[in-house]
């Protein structure tokens, strides 16, 4: 216990880290799975494929997932939502440069599309969407003005184009203009579109989030909640996102709570990580690392539990199993298909070196810390 002040707190979580990531991987597959409604197509023709695509990537089957979507395009090669979702398959996969491929060839035939047809607002979306896949902030912002421009009327369309403009401004630490992007994007979606009202608020929310607007947060979130049935794909994540700003506002007993009624309604979609991160708030720590052991079960590629089990364990002095728990974090940082982060690797690093400095090997931490250094940790 005399080490508890000198261990690297969890910064500030931001969007695309800590309690989000699980929520936003389980919507990724649950959006690929709607792909797989039963459908009626012959085996020979690109819609049977490339519903069979998200089957096999539902079921954890990656390579025959890419394998389906290139038999799909080979009988619809100029299919511009076949590249597209071969390239967000890739991206998952890791293979950035495959993926890129895709992306381009997919705007290449949406270009051919709109030349032919300027006024086609459901092609400049799509190319739009590619743009920003292939980090073409300001291109893809200009083909999003283009789709609001195209449709000045309340639409859904316009609704989409805001929210993905909106999203690429967030990227972009540009949180008001975001924020101001997500309001148009609620006032032009149509009022019986309650899913996509639901998906806007819940952005909109991450957005407040990350520009410290914890509070507003909490609303956005706790407006989806009140237009979504609780078996829908919006609530989970936004009762668990809402979790996270209570946790961010010290609100911890309020954020177990959320993240109970998570866990309550769905053991495996990520409650269990949320629950760990506000005991250990509380200085439950015993009880924290029972949760964290819950979440690995679910994700044991997962660097952020590990390193927050570190933590945990770090801090009862249990600096053996906290170093087994750090290595775990190292590990698969820079392994996991699904989590990349170089900086959670480095804060490893750092609290590594303190627990090998607390049992009294220096050599071994001072090494470790000056790992955590190289890789851009200033803690």
């Amino acid at each position: 216990m005399k080490r508890k002040k000198e261990l690297v707190k969890v910064e500030e979580v931001k969007v695309r880290s800590k309690i989000i990531v699980e929520a936003k991987l389980a919507l990724a597959l649950i959006a690929l799975a709607e792909l797989c409604v039963c459908a009626a197509a012959q085996e020979d023709t690109a819609d049977y494929w490339y519903k069979k695509s998200g089957e096999l990537f539902v079921n954890g089957s990656s390579e025959e997932s890419i394998l389906a979507l290139d038999k799909a395009l080979q009988i619809d090669p100029v299919n511009a939502t076949l590249w597209q979702t071969k390239g967000s398959l890739l991206i998952l996969m890791r293979n950035k440069d495959k993926a890129d491929l895709a992306y381009e060839k997919s705007i290449e035939i949406l270009n051919q599309t709109i030349e032919d047809n300027p006024g086609n607002a459901e092609a400049w979306l799509s190319k739009a969407q590619a743009l920003d896949s292939l980090g073409r902030s300001d291109e893809a912002i200009k083909a999003y003005d283009k789709v609001i421009e195209l449709n000045p009327e309340k639409s859904d369309l316009a609704g989409i184009a805001w929210e993905n403009k909106a999203g690429i401004l967030m990227k972009l630490g540009k949180y008001n203009e975001s924020i101001e992007a997500y309001d148009n994007a609620l006032e032009s979606v149509s009022a019986n579109n309650t899913r996509l009202q639901a998906f806007v608020l819940s952005r909109m929310g991450s957005s407040l989030d990350s520009a410290g607007r914890y509070e507003e947060a909490i609303n956005a979130y706790d407006g989806v909640m009140e237009i979504s049935a609780k078996q829908s794909q919006d609530y989970l994540p936004a009762l668990q996102n809402k979790g996270m700003s209570l946790l961010k506002l010290g609100k911890h007993e309020e954020a177990l709570e959320a993240f109970g009624k998570v866990i309550a309604m769905r053991p495996d979609f990520g409650g269990w990580y949320g629950k760990g991160m506000a005991l250990k708030a509380l200085g439950r720590y015993n009880e924290s690392i029972a949760a964290f052991d819950k979440s690995l079960e679910q994700l044991p590629d997962n660097p952020l539990v590990w390193a927050d089990k570190g933590e945990a364990l770090q801090v009862l002095g249990r600096n053996e199993d906290a170093i087994k728990a750090y290595d775990k974090a190292i590990e698969t940082a820079g392994s996991s298909q699904f989590f990349i982060d170089e900086e959670t690797s480095a804060k490893a690093w750092y609290n590594k070196g303190l627990s090998l400095k607390a049992l009294g090997r220096t050599s071994e931490g001072n090494a470790a810390n000056a790992r955590a250094k190289e890789l851009g940790y200033h803690g």
